[in-house]
């Protein structure tokens, strides 16, 4: 296997030189020119985004809620703070307890109406759930832990 110029002749070598560069500019060109906004995956950053983790599955994220809650038979909040529920018990029918057995603000109650109206669109819609979607998951998925830790 030639591994130098002076294993192969000179104008051999130029040839595969000349390949090489070609071969790196039609891949420069073939692919994407700019950041890449799938619905239902994040790969890539830009500078104003939040940080993400590439390859991170939307979708996944959203069902690992009702996950915990059917299997583990848990509401995680925080790493150290959960909510256990009861066998067949819905986030729906967490969230609605507390609203019922605690004082929550109108402001929180709308908060929380907002975020299980968006959680149910994205968790049974069907559709893939964009990178806008997303964020907006995330941010009422914060003010909906933070309400829920505050009222119990």
């Amino acid at each position: 296997m030639p591994i130098t110029e002076n294993d192969i002749g000179k104008r051999e070598a130029n040839y595969i030189a000349q390949q090489i560069a070609r071969t790196k500019e039609i891949k420069k060109l073939a692919g994407p020119q700019g950041p890449l906004d799938h619905a239902g995956l994040h790969f890539g950053q830009s500078s104003v985004d939040i940080p993400l983790p590439d390859n991170l599955i939307y979708e996944n994220v959203v069902c690992a809620i009702g996950e915990d809650i059917k299997y583990r038979h848990a509401l995680r909040l925080t790493s150290t703070f959960q909510i256990k529920v009861e066998p067949n018990q819905t986030l729906r029918d967490i969230i609605s307890t507390v609203i019922r057995r605690t004082n929550v603000s109108a402001r929180d109650s709308d908060l929380l109406a907002e975020f299980l109206a968006h959680y149910e669109k994205l968790r049974f819609s069907g559709q893939p759930i964009t990178k806008a979607e997303f964020l907006t998951f995330l941010r009422l998925w914060d003010n909906t832990r933070t309400i829920l830790r505050r009222q119990l």
